[in-house]
């Protein structure tokens, strides 16, 4: 991937101030933020679909951002949904101790003991989860970006088909994200300056899922030959 490029993504548009300007307003009124989520799709799939991409979207078509951005929305929610059911449970037993009379050492002490083990042995199977929703995401937000497919985005064979084709591409976009929130940190200083630098982050970690989108599927499409090949 160009790392270089997605930082400099967005000076490749002369009418990029304008953009940001609509978009940050967006995000101020807050049910904005689904036409800027279908915004952050609609770059993906310039990008991934070609590599010379220079213009940010304009946000003509607005209704259907909104539209995607819900899709996108709807996405992180249904996989996130498991992770909350698995911890539920467990935030509930850490207030237990709560209701606990402190006179009753040895119940008290117990439920401390059981709550701590519970804590730490969910701590890895969280991690593990959310890495692993971590690495699908995107490729599943590149899929709804070109195929415009809720279906075909939502299920996590095809995500781990595009994972698995680019994985060293992924790990390090995984890692660059980590790392980019910091961005943000000096924009909230000047709270004003959060929403344009928010649209930027978005334009970076849109540019590289696109890229990263767009390597795999070239791979993939390499493979393609290969395999009828070896069958015939």
């Amino acid at each position: 991937m160009d790392v270089g490029a997605a930082f400099t993504y967005f000076k490749r548009d002369e009418h990029w101030i304008n953009k940001f300007l609509i978009g940050s307003l967006l995000i101020i009124s807050i049910i904005g933020m689904f036409p800027v989520m279908g915004w952050f799709l609609e770059i993906i799939r310039r990008v991934s679909e070609d590599d010379n991409a220079d213009e940010l979207p304009d946000w003509d078509d607005i209704g259907t951002y909104a539209l995607n951005g819900l899709k996108m929305y709807g996405i992180s929610l249904i996989w996130s949904i498991p992770m909350l059911i698995f911890i539920l449970p467990f935030s509930f037993l850490s207030f237990v101790p709560i209701f606990i009379s402190p006179e009753n050492e040895q119940l008290f002490e117990t439920v401390i003991i059981i709550t701590s083990m519970a804590n730490f042995c969910m701590f890895p199977i969280i991690m593990v989860y959310s890495f692993g929703l971590q690495l699908l995401t995107y490729p599943m937000y590149g899929i709804l970006a070109t195929t415009g497919s809720f279906t075909e985005a939502l299920n996590p064979a095809n995500a781990f088909k595009i994972v698995r084709t680019n994985l060293v591409d992924y790990i390090i976009f995984i890692l660059l994200t980590f790392g980019l929130g910091y961005l943000l940190l000096p924009a909230y200083l000047l709270c004003i300056t959060i929403f344009p630098a928010m649209l930027y982050l978005y334009t970076i970690m849109a540019n590289l899922a696109g890229q990263a989108y767009r390597r795999a599927q070239e791979k993939l499409e390499s493979q393609t030959p290969a395999i009828a090949d070896q069958s015939v």
